[in-house]
């Protein structure tokens, strides 16, 4: 909410945006906009009017930070990105430092002020992550290892898997582009990972209460990946497999879901919001099958822009987010992502250029 009234009071602020769009970026658009309208189509057959007409409302939140590029004369990465690390890793950290006192044995987690918040570790880890993939591109290996060493105590999965997954294949692709040309940089790597395991070491031997809370919350929530008995995990395919299920019911469940809103109370019997946590299928179960479409256009045509841009890495991160932690009303980040490659011109230019640009 903070970041949403920055970015409104920015925009009122500038009040005179391009208004000169490109083809695509006007076809993208209009596509986003019927995704919209038919949302509110689906509420005179929505199992649930009320909850259809909150996140009706609440999608346009998306639109906010996808016009948001427009109101900007120049995207400066370089100022963002460091003004974003100094207010997101200190956080980070204080958030770590907050949570492991939940369960230190004199302490009563339940009455606990800050009880309430630690369900904020994954919105957190994902602003992590993003700031992991940009030091990653720039080659800011210290910042890089402090941003590695936020998100292992956050201890959020999915930012961690799929900001590592995608710093794995892009690194993977310029070495397979550029293998006669690669020199591996020994002193750098030495420099990282031994400074990266002495930091570690350190905080492991000497205090016993960020070696439980950290270290083995970690691995016991990373090993929920590949067992039965992770209650998170086990939910979402409870949802997932709820969300299929139902799309199936009927011929017009099929065509034209069920209605804006209406997997919360179907899902809860009560009057919930909830989702499938796959942006697709909570298309598709709500919208039909041109809610399905739509969200196809609007979540994956983005990417086929000309250009070879670091935020397509970072758009995908999120979108990837989408697909196992989002609903549709709470995708804001990967739309401003797409606000950025497909509106703003200064992000449009040749990729030699802007790769140069982004690393001065």
């Amino acid at each position: 909410m903070f970041v949403f009234l920055m970015v409104l009071c920015d925009m009122l602020i500038k009040g005179n945006g391009r208004t000169i769009l490109k083809k695509e970026s006007l076809i993208y658009l209009l596509f986003f906009v019927a995704f919209h309208i038919l949302m509110f189509i689906t509420l005179f057959y929505s199992k649930s009017f009320e909850l259809g007409l909150n996140k009706s409302f609440l999608f346009l939140i998306n639109y906010v930070f996808l016009l948001y590029p427009l109101f900007m004369t120049k995207v400066k990465p370089k100022v963002i990105f460091k003004t974003f690390f100094w207010l997101i890793i200190p956080l980070s950290f204080w958030f770590i430092y907050r949570r492991s006192l939940l369960w230190l044995p004199e302490s009563d987690a339940l009455t606990n002020p800050f009880y309430e918040l630690r369900i904020f570790y994954l919105n957190l880890g994902a602003l992590v992550g993003v700031l992991l993939l940009w030091f990653f591109h720039l080659k800011k290996w210290l910042l890089f290892t402090l941003c590695l060493i936020a998100l292992l105590g956050l201890t959020a999965r999915g930012p961690l898997l799929f900001a590592l997954l995608l710093i794995v294949l892009s690194t993977g692709r310029k070495l397979f582009s550029n293998l006669k040309n690669f020199k591996l940089n020994k002193k750098k790597i030495a420099f990282v990972g031994s400074s990266g395991l002495v930091l570690i070491s350190i905080l492991f031997y000497y205090s016993s209460s960020i070696y439980l809370v950290i270290y083995e919350t970690l691995v016991f929530r990373l090993g929920g990946l590949f067992t039965s008995f992770d209650g998170s995990i086990m939910g979402r395919f409870d949802r997932l497999g709820f969300a299929i299920e139902n799309i199936f019911d009927s011929f017009f469940s099929f065509l034209f879901g069920h209605g804006i809103g209406s997997f919360g109370l179907m899902y809860n019997d009560k009057e919930i919001i909830d989702y499938p946590h796959n942006l697709f299928v909570e298309s598709w179960f709500e919208l039909g099958i041109i809610g399905l479409i739509l969200s196809l256009i609007i979540f994956i045509s983005p990417f086929f822009i000309k250009g070879k841009h670091i935020f397509k890495i970072m758009a995908l991160f999120f979108l990837l987010q989408g697909m196992k932690s989002y609903s549709l009303v709470s995708i804001w980040p990967l739309f401003g992502f797409f606000g950025i490659l497909l509106l703003n011109t200064q992000s449009s230019v040749q990729s030699n250029n802007y790769s140069r640009e982004l690393s001065k």
